[in-house]
């Protein structure tokens, strides 16, 4: 059982806290229940909080989305502009944002639910940081992810690494290249798309980068985004074939429409017979905490910024999560 979550334009882009609980009840109304999990997105370099900014979200907003039974998570980004410039890749090598992140960080241990953390997702991409090489990528995951998780005490938080499927094999084969290693990710996944007219079932789409996963890491898989563009046909029954998809423990359907990028190439939102299928398919409940986690070795003091280890050679398994595999309440 997949638990079902949703990115919604108001709530998780460019809206504000006072638009976060409206736009989800909206959403209730539009499909019959709510989605298990509601990303925030957040550039760390501004000060205000997510979805606007870099600091942590609200106590009365967290608890009121708890209160019905969804799970915030954080979609985090490097970014020092609205424009998406990554020069905040400099500024965290430096140190210059570690009193931010650490000052993040203490609050989300004081908040002490799991709280999932995608860092600059599809660096596989086309994003700013995606220009950034393997080497830089790591070293800035492996620092904010010690500045949240060691230093601040924050191992509530989840780090979730996840590149993007586009069916580029010069793109895919660079994954394990960008990867941090479990010490720093407890969760990983991607985001995948279907842009064409003619469609594949999910599972058949997903199943060759669950696969490499499996390989590479017992941690669980998320898929960060996903969605079937507004002009094609058949979306339905593309959506409606995500009940076959197996070894992935949440999925969060894109339904927005970017009206800054290029339309339709950028709309995803559902229709009344998405909405339906979205409402049938098995949810998994309301989500509960995880066990406390074993705590890691200490790193030395810079061990974020030396060169990565090398990737994890095809059949090496990494630690197992905390949390049982294959519990429908993990995320």
């Amino acid at each position: 059982m997949i638990c079902l979550g949703a990115s919604i334009y108001e709530a998780t882009l460019h809206g504000d806290e006072s638009l976060i609980l409206p736009a989800i009840d909206r959403w209730r109304d539009l499909t019959g229940v709510y989605p298990s999990i509601l990303p925030l997105w957040s550039p760390f370099n501004h000060d205000a909080p997510a979805p606007r900014g870099g600091d942590f979200p609200a106590d009365w907003l967290l608890q009121r989305l708890r209160n019905r039974g969804i799970e915030p998570a954080v979609f985090a980004h490097s970014s020092d502009s609205f424009r998406w410039n990554s020069r905040g890749y400099e500024a965290i090598l430096r140190g210059d944002r570690d009193k931010a992140l650490e000052r993040w960080g203490r609050a989300a241990a004081e908040y002490g639910h799991r709280l999932v953390f995608r860092w600059d997702q599809e660096m596989n991409g086309r994003f700013p940081w995606s220009k950034r090489s393997p080497d830089e990528y790591i070293r800035v995951f492996r620092r904010v992810s010690n500045r949240i998780r060691k230093v601040a005490g924050a191992r509530n938080v989840k780090f979730f690494f996840c590149p993007t499927l586009r069916g580029s094999k010069d793109g895919l084969d660079l994954i394990e290249s960008y990867y941090p290693g479990d010490d720093w990710c407890q969760r990983v996944g991607f985001d995948a798309y279907s842009r064409g007219e003619d469609w594949t079932p999910l599972a058949d789409q997903w199943q060759p980068l669950i696969e490499r996963y499996q390989q590479m890491t017992d941690r669980p898989i998320i898929v960060g985004e996903f969605g079937r563009r507004l002009d094609r046909t058949s979306r339905a029954a593309w959506l409606r074939s995500l009940a076959e998809v197996r070894d992935v423990h949440a999925a969060i359907y894109f339904d927005m429409n970017l009206t800054h990028f290029e339309e339709p190439a950028h709309h995803w939102r559902m229709g009344r017979r998405m909405r339906r299928v979205y409402r049938n398919l098995p949810h998994c409940p309301p989500l509960a905490d995880e066990p406390e986690e074993p705590i890691e070795s200490e790193l030395p003091p810079d061990r974020d910024d030396l060169e990565p280890t090398p990737s994890a050679e095809p059949g090496e398994v990494g630690p197992s999560p905390s949390a049982m595999p294959g519990s429908a309440t993990e995320l």
